[in-house]
Parts: C-alpha cells; sequence; structure tokens
C-alpha cells in the first residue's frame, strides 16, 4: 500500500492532528518506565505540537519527504559558554522570552532592572537591547558536547517508541498514515530531542539565577522551546503570560494553552477562545501592546523613511501587497493561490504605470522572492514597485494608503493602524483566518481582479466609502478605550503574587 501522503489533503490531516498528539502525550508520561521518565515526559508534554503539525501540512504539499529530515545539529561554537548571563539578577520580577519587536513597548513599562531577556541561542543584538534598556540578560549554548550527552537519553525515548505501537486505524483514503505517522515522530525524536532536553535543564538553570523572579512574558508557548519553558515555570511556581501578536487563524497554534494565562487583544478574540476550549479565568482582556508606538507615529514621516529605503519617491501614493507563502515548486494545491497572486500582479503592472508606487511584502522565510524580483525586472517597474522580505511590517503599514491582502493575518496590522484593506480571496473565505473580525465587517472583498482595480481607483479618487463600522470593531477587537495595553500588561506582569 502506498505510504506517501502526497495525496492527503489538509483537513484529513487535521482530523488525525489531536488523536496523534494526545497518543504521544500518554507514551510519554506512561508510568511504567520508571521516574525518569515521567520526569522528562511531564516538561516534554505539548512541545511536539508545532513540529508535528508543521511536518502535516509540508507534507500535504508535497514540499518534502520523510527521508529528508536530518538530526538537528544547529550547534554554538565552542567558544561560546553553555551558559551566560548579564546584569544584576537579584531583583528581576519579569523574564521576557518572546520576538523583541513583539515585547519592546511592554519592556519599556518595566523599571529598570527588573526584566531579564532570555534567548535560547546566543545573541549579541538581544543582549544591547537588554543593555540598552537597563535589562539583564541570559543565553544558553547547545554545544556538541552537550549533544552527545543528551543523545543517550534520547536513544532510550525512541527505543520505548519504537517497541509500542501507539497509531492505529489511521487510513485516509488509500493511504497507510499509521506508518507514516509513526517513522515521523520517530524522526522528530531523534532530530529534536537533544537540543530539547537540553534546553530543559538550561531553563531550570536559568530560573535559579533568579530569586525574586514572579512571572514571564512570552509571544507564544507553541514552539517546542517556549512550551518547555513554561512548563519548567509551572513546576517552579513561576506564572507564564502568553500575548497574543496577531488575528488568532486556528485553534491549533494557540490551544491547549499551555502558559498559566494569555494576554488577549478584546472581547472577540476571548469569545473566540472559549468557544475553542480555552477557560475563561486563563484570558486578560488587555489590547495589544504593539501598536502604540505606530498609532503615534507621523504617517509623513513614516511614508519618507520607507520611500527612501525602498528607492520610491516618498511624494506618491504606496499601496502594500501582501500574499500568503508559496512553494518554489508547482505544487497543484497552491493552483488557486497562483493564480490569484498572478491576476493582483497584473493590476499591480497597470497601476503602477500610471505611477501608484507598490510594495510586495513577502513573509520573512518565504523564499519566492527571486520570482517576484524578477517579475519586477521583466515588468520594468523597479523605480516603482518594491520586493520585501525583512522589513518593519508595522512601520509599512503605517506608510502606505492602503493594503491588499490575500491569506495573511496582516489585515489586522492594517486594520489597527486606521487602513483601508482589501481581502482577496478565489472560492475560499475571505475570513478564514480573522474569523473575529467576521461580525464586524470591517475589510473589504474582493474575489477577482475587476473589483480589486475598482477599489484601487476608488481609494485613489477619494471616492471609496468608509462607512464600515471601524469604531465598535476597535472596541471589540484592539480594545480601544481601555488602558494603554503595554502599561497594563507590564502592571500585570510586576504584581503577580508569590
Amino acid at each position: 500500500m502506498d505510504t506517501s501522503v502526497k495525496n492527503v489533503s489538509p483537513k484529513d490531516l487535521l482530523k488525525i492532528y489531536d488523536p496523534l498528539y494526545e497518543r504521544l502525550c500518554a507514551l510519554l508520561l506512561d508510568p511504567a518506565h520508571g521516574a525518569d521518565f515521567s520526569y522528562h515526559g511531564v516538561k516534554l508534554l505539548g512541545c511536539f505540537k508545532k513540529e508535528l503539525f508543521d511536518d502535516a501540512f509540508s507534507f500535504a504539499l508535497g514540499l518534502k519527504t520523510i527521508s529528508q529530515r536530518e538530526p538537528r545539529r544547529d550547534l554554538a561554537s565552542p567558544m561560546v559558554p553553555v551558559f551566560f548571563k548579564f546584569g544584576n539578577l537579584d531583583k528581576v520580577r519579569v523574564a521576557i522570552f518572546s520576538d523583541f519587536a513583539r515585547s519592546q513597548s511592554v519592556l519599556k513599562e518595566l523599571p529598570r532592572g527588573t526584566a531579564i531577556l532570555f534567548t535560547p541561542r546566543p545573541s549579541l543584538r538581544t543582549l544591547f537591547r537588554a543593555m540598552a534598556h537597563g535589562a539583564a540578560y541570559a543565553q544558553t549554548a547547545f554545544h556538541e558536547k552537550e549533544f552527545s550527552r543528551y543523545q543517550e537519553l534520547s536513544a532510550i525515548f525512541l527505543k520505548r517508541l519504537c517497541k509500542k505501537k501507539i497509531f492505529w486505524d489511521f487510513l485516509i483514503r488509500d493511504v497507510n498514515a499509521e506508518e507514516v505517522l509513526q517513522r515521523e515522530v520517530e524522526r522528530l525524536f531523534q532530530s529534536l530531542l537533544p537540543e530539547l532536553l537540553f534546553h530543559i535543564e538550561s531553563v531550570e538553570q536559568f530560573f535559579s539565577h533568579l530569586p525574586s523572579l514572579r512571572s514571564a512574558l512570552l509571544d507564544e508557548d507553541i514552539d517546542p522551546f517556549k512550551n518547555a519553558f513554561c512548563q519548567v515555570a509551572c513546576r517552579l511556581g513561576v506564572k507564564t503570560f502568553v500575548e497574543l501578536h496577531g488575528a488568532l487563524g486556528g485553534k491549533h497554534g494557540l490551544v491547549p494553552l499551555t502558559a498559566d494565562f494569555m494576554f488577549v487583544w478584546g472581547r472577540a478574540q476571548k469569545n473566540r477562545l472559549i468557544e475553542w476550549g480555552c477557560p475563561a479565568e486563563k484570558l486578560i482582556v488587555s489590547g495589544s501592546s504593539r501598536y502604540s508606538v505606530y498609532q503615534k507615529m507621523d504617517v509623513r514621516k513614516a511614508r519618507t523613511k520607507v520611500a527612501r529605503t525602498l528607492g520610491l519617491d516618498p511624494g506618491k501614493p504606496i499601496l502594500l501587497l501582501v500574499f500568503t507563502p508559496v512553494s518554489r515548486w508547482q505544487v497543484p494545491f497552491e493552483a488557486p493561490i497562483r493564480r490569484v497572486i498572478a491576476e493582483t500582479l497584473q493590476v499591480a503592472a497597470s497601476f503602477a504605470r500610471e505611477g501608484v508606487q507598490f510594495v510586495i511584502k513577502l513573509h520573512p522565510f518565504d523564499r519566492t522572492n527571486l520570482f517576484y524580483a524578477d517579475w519586477v525586472q521583466a515588468q520594468g517597474l523597479t523605480k516603482t514597485v518594491a520586493v520585501v522580505n525583512r522589513f518593519d511590517p508595522l512601520l509599512l503599514a503605517k506608510a502606505v494608503e492602503g493594503l491588499v491582502v490575500y491569506g495573511s493575518t496582516y489585515a489586522v496590522d492594517g486594520f489597527a493602524l486606521g487602513k483601508p484593506v482589501m481581502l482577496l480571496y478565489d472560492r475560499d473565505d475571505p475570513y478564514r483566518l480573522l474569523e473575529e473580525f467576521r461580525p464586524f465587517e470591517i475589510f473589504h472583498e474582493s474575489c477577482g481582479p475587476d473589483e480589486l482595480a475598482s477599489w484601487i481607483r476608488r481609494l485613489y479618487d477619494g471616492s471609496l466609502n468608509a462607512s464600515q463600522p471601524f469604531e465598535t470593531a476597535r472596541r471589540e477587537c484592539p480594545n480601544k478605550g481601555g488602558p494603554a495595553p503595554a502599561a497594563f500588561i507590564a502592571s500585570t506582569l510586576l504584581h503577580v503574587e508569590a
């Protein structure tokens, strides 16, 4: 029987994801194999969510095969210490384990000397940022000797996994998903477990240096390392908080919640998470701390900075195009996506020749940037169209006149900064990733190039209908009118009871 998953749809894979995860967790927590397994099993619970889910979708899209997975060997130089700390740690009350751009507003609200930035990999940039904000800093470094040291325990886990059949009745269409999943989880253990076990022990060492620590702020808890961080913190009595940094999208990146609490933007997000099974008492309505700096920023200054950086004219309008990432291969599953992108680019080219400027903002890990760059060159639009992978996304949203978004939660950034947003769609649901915003009808929608062209024309001649109920949506979604988000979050973190 065919054991590939190239013909399995993402929807089918979603059906098997939850039982897969539950059975893996049950295996890790099985007390029959002694205290050592239970000890690590409790802390590993949930750490494989992201890897399993991402791999399932990669297989469905035909982007890779199981045999391509190699043991993870992202090792630091032997010259870097395994654990390094900087600053006075005695009075630190809040640990921040987050992308800096997502947490910097909160960090600025914390009194100097009360916060520490933590990273599982050496980062001079993070160290300098910590110093600039009067925060302490700590890092871990995964070396070859640590890899070897944890291989033995990893091998025991893997041997145990191979002996016990944990997946059964996973036939989907003509695909033997049972065999595929069993092999994939075994390879996942081989590639991820040594570094993850090292990380768990390092996090415990990190906490041992912080006698006054009361809370920790993260930007997610689905990443294996951040999930483990939350579990170790829970065992040691440190309260963990996750701050949402965008639209909810799907529930698999959010629930079940491993952290103790989650800061959500508004009641719309809170109600949706409760529907997905998250306990109401774990959800704190705070608004979003990311936007305050950009909401106060002067639009002209932002546009000038963006235009000069990207080689555009600050005196002419700019429109932002945001597309969902696609693979470098012609995957049949992506045919509708590629058609929408091609039609949108055709419309953009016609307006660019009339003087409208465009920025195509790609996901930082989108590897198709050369395709867009080649398209710009072929169309002769190098002076009016810029392509960027890594650029401050909120600065871009602030600088432009409007956003055209396809398959991305970036639409929320435009809404939060008061920009008109057009959602593109084919036969799919334009609100698929933005479900909590559906009742407010705050986005324009287009299912074809003619509608898009008409919208752009109306945007620039001033006839665009702006009657959407923005104020209601801003109260329900980003919690406009509530306390200043960054200050509220910082105060909550500081006043956690021991």
